[in-house]
């Protein structure tokens, strides 16, 4: 599984890329070009690994769907929730599917210098918030000890010390196992689930937002979107 389509360039911007972002410029040690991570890689790896197999006259024992979308980076809903929608029609039940999942990272994880394959199972996610603060009319020569942009301020400062509480799933514990023996210093899995669980009750204590503080009457709003990690504002 894969998606054929990338995120758009912005044409101000086309000045300050190394290469061209669809030219696909090969040097001596990358490709270079927009998508060729994000997911044209994963794409042409699996083209490339049938048709070996092919050439191979390979005879799988089960059943291989290869299912490349068009409009990942917008939602999918055209491209891989209809091809969902038409394996199910046609009674196909996976076994499992393969996506672009994670990498083979170099360098990323303190104290280890080998390459790892990192086990990715799940997705970050986003959340929209629409935050209206409302106070009473006023003049400049008698402000009021709070104001529509402070009360809005803080508001936006609570909700990104208000992260959702990250969780541990099955493999990845698995994976933290193997590398414990690779780490210069010894960290058993008991004692990450405890760190984990105690992160997460320390999460449930401090999440607590004071509704007073954004129930004044005035018209000052603002929509806060949080994706992948990374908060911006829309006035």
């Amino acid at each position: 599984m894969s998606h054929q389509d990338v995120v758009p360039v912005d044409e101000p911007t086309l000045g300050d890329w190394e290469a061209a972002p669809f030219e696909g410029k090969i040097t001596d040690t990358h490709i270079i070009g927009r998508g060729t991570m994000d997911d044209k890689g994963t794409l042409v790896g699996l083209l490339e690994a049938v048709e070996k197999l092919l050439s191979e006259s390979f005879v799988p024992s089960r059943t291989f769907y290869l299912a490349f979308g068009h409009d990942e980076e917008v939602g999918g809903g055209n491209g891989a929730v209809k091809i969902a929608a038409h394996l199910k029609a046609k009674g196909v039940e996976a076994a499992m599917t393969i996506d672009e999942g994670g990498f083979i990272a170099e360098n990323m994880i303190p104290g280890v210098e080998k390459p790892v394959a990192m086990i990715n199972l799940a997705e970050k996610g986003f959340a929209s918030f629409r935050l209206i603060v409302e106070t009473n009319g006023g003049h400049s020569s008698a402000p009021p000890r709070e104001n529509t942009i402070g009360i809005l301020a803080q508001a936006i400062v609570d909700l990104e010390n208000n992260q959702l509480p990250y969780k541990m799933v099955k493999p990845i514990d698995a994976q933290l196992e193997y590398l414990g023996a690779e780490l210069p210093f010894f960290l058993p899995s008991w004692l990450l689930r405890i760190l984990g669980f105690l992160k997460n009750q320390s999460w449930n204590r401090s999440m607590h937002i004071q509704p007073r503080r954004y129930n004044h009457r005035w018209g000052s709003e603002k929509q806060c979107h949080s994706h992948c990690g990374r908060g911006y504002g829309q006035f």
